[in-house]
């Protein structure tokens, strides 16, 4: 064969483009599939940390109101007392809370700051890269605070 004709031979031009581009748009596929995943974890995260956190601040105001807790328990407490105390309570309410992420309950921590009852979740996110990069993760983190 000569070089001439090798120039003008297109056999394999049509392979070359769809390896060129398929790459790309599988790349593109694949970073939209993960920031969606990444938006859903952060909007789960933060409803069960704002569930939790006008939970715990509605049963310390039935608890300032004199509703004994330990015969009408709510969903953050089961007896009288504050969210430090019933802080396994509020941490599994948060837990329920968070769509269908289902984190561990130990993801929320519990607070009460002066702006009330604060819930603060940190959920460790890995990428779809991660099973081929061993550091491709984030730590996502939510917070809410319910005035008491």
């Amino acid at each position: 064969m000569t070089q001439q004709r090798l120039w003008g031979d297109t056999q394999g031009a049509v392979l070359v483009e769809v390896s060129i581009t398929i790459s790309l748009f599988l790349a593109l596929t694949f970073g939209v599939i993960q920031v969606g995943f990444l938006m859903w974890i952060l909007s789960a995260l933060q409803h069960g940390a704002e569930m939790a956190a006008r939970c715990a601040s509605a049963s310390d105001a039935a608890i300032l109101a004199g509703q004994n807790l330990a015969v009408n328990p709510t969903n953050c407490y089961n007896s009288n007392g504050n969210a430090v105390a019933n802080q396994t309570s509020v941490q599994q309410y948060a837990a329920q809370q968070s769509y269908g992420l289902n984190p561990a309950p130990a993801t929320f921590t519990v607070s009460t700051p002066a702006c009330g009852n604060e819930v603060s979740a940190s959920y460790p996110f890995s990428y779809l890269t991660s099973y081929f990069f061993s550091s491709a993760s984030l730590t996502l983190s939510a917070q809410s605070c319910y005035p008491g």
